[in-house]
């Protein structure tokens, strides 16, 4: 084709419509359906997704994914259904900053986020989710924590929401508080619970006592769990060696206690003696 002949097709293009390439049309010929000869191609064969036409608030229940209780995609709350829920909801925790944790009327509960910084990773992947996502991951390896009900946004103040349904029990610093006999005779469980944790590649930033819930069925769950990493293998002696530092440093939730029965739990759980030695910094 000279260059006239094709100056000639780029005229009888209709206006407005870019002058499609091979590759473009080698492109668009690809998504036509299969079955359907060429010539026989109309524009508009394949349908657009449907648009979701409803507004960014959102009523509850919300669409779930998987039975997980939380929805696809972060949406945000409008401002009446917040209004509402503040008119009843009773406050559990707040900072200089604003409300943190509410309590609703229902039972459930909602925890605020606050964006610290400008640039940061919480806007990409925030932490409401990451709550969500990691309450579902600890549910498929047996383990107990909160049933989350749905996540949001919310532009006044600006913060992301994660509204759940809280693990039912008393948590094992309050325990210790209240019955220290009983707390003693737990020592070996939670051993034996925090070597599943480890030996699940669950890395648990805020591991520590008022983190841990004996629930009512006699187990121990997690709770507050938004920090949280899953590995696919079992964690390193170093890792671990990190976040049983952190659990220990925590001095007033293990005076009077030691904790020789929680590191021979642990050992025996994790089928691996060596590990006695994350412990010998503690008496």
């Amino acid at each position: 084709m000279g260059l006239w002949d094709r100056r000639l097709q780029s005229a009888k293009q209709p206006k407005g419509l870019p002058v499609l390439g091979f590759w473009d049309r080698r492109l668009q010929s690809a998504k036509q359906p299969k079955g359907l000869p060429g010539s026989n191609r109309t524009p508009g064969t394949l349908s657009a997704p449907p648009v979701d036409n409803q507004p960014n608030s959102i009523k509850l229940p919300a669409q779930t994914i998987g039975g997980t209780g939380y929805p696809a995609l972060m949406r945000y709350l409008d401002d009446s259904t917040y209004q509402q829920w503040l008119k009843t909801a009773r406050v559990l925790e707040q900072d200089g900053h604003g409300l943190k944790v509410l309590a609703l009327a229902d039972g459930s509960i909602v925890k605020l986020f606050r964006i610290k910084r400008l640039l940061t990773s919480q806007r990409l992947y925030p932490q409401a989710k990451r709550f969500a996502r990691n309450a579902e991951k600890l549910q498929a390896l047996g383990i107990s924590c909160p049933s989350v009900i749905a996540t949001w946004k919310l532009k006044t103040p600006p913060r992301n929401l994660v509204h759940y349904h809280p693990l039912p029990g008393e948590t094992l610093r309050d325990l210790r508080k209240r019955n220290p006999e009983q707390w003693h005779a737990l020592l070996p469980a939670l051993g034996a619970f925090i070597a599943k944790l480890h030996d699940r590649g669950v890395y648990f930033r805020s591991l520590h006592l008022g983190n841990i819930v004996m629930t009512p069925e006699g187990t121990l769950g997690l709770i507050d769990i938004a920090d949280m990493r899953f590995n696919r293998r079992r964690l390193s002696h170093n890792k671990r060696s990190r976040n049983l530092q952190h659990l220990l440093r925590y001095t007033e939730d293990w005076a009077e206690t030691t904790c020789q029965e929680l590191a021979e739990a642990y050992c025996n759980a994790s089928a691996n003696p060596k590990h006695i030695t994350l412990f010998r910094c503690h008496p």
